[in-house]
């Protein structure tokens, strides 16, 4: 909700149930919520994960620092939203090495050269095979000016 009052021009912080804040539309107050933290398992290895890249961080040398917010003052990224943002060194350093992870390959400490380019992909066609009221398969036609015309690759 936001907030106008003549006796108050700037409020900040806690007040029992209420947070006092501030934002580019100017001065709000909302509930006070506890954030939830429901300790599963794949939220525990994410952050340890997050705890081990950065401690990763902390041990590269300056110049290795130096590649990586190289790097990430050329890139661009795109969150959830659909908002373009610059990452930082310490961002892409994470992003990178949790990518890899997740595939299985090792950490990498140096920032690679540059950004890695894919060809384009069109997909020129796709139908849909039914089999008793549900979705059996999914077959795609792709073109691309790298790869040759795939047809009918299933995707299950």
């Amino acid at each position: 909700m936001k907030y106008t009052s003549a006796l108050i021009s700037d409020a900040r912080n806690k007040l029992g149930g209420d947070v006092f804040a501030r934002n580019r539309a100017g001065l709000y107050v909302r509930v006070k919520v506890k954030p939830k933290n429901p300790k599963t398992s794949i939220q525990q290895s994410n952050r340890a994960d997050f705890s081990s890249f950065t401690k990763g961080w902390r041990s590269l040398s300056a110049a290795q620092i130096a590649g990586w917010n190289a790097l990430a003052s050329t890139s661009t990224l795109t969150d959830t939203l659909g908002n373009k943002y610059q990452p930082s060194g310490l961002q892409l350093y994470i992003s990178c090495n949790r990518n890899l992870n997740l595939i299985g390959a090792a950490a990498i400490a140096d920032a690679p050269g540059s950004k890695p380019t894919f060809p384009s992909i069109i997909a020129t066609g796709a139908t849909l095979v039914l089999g008793g009221g549900t979705y059996d398969a999914l077959y795609l036609s792709v073109l691309s000016p790298t790869f040759a015309l795939w047809e009918n690759m299933q995707v299950s």
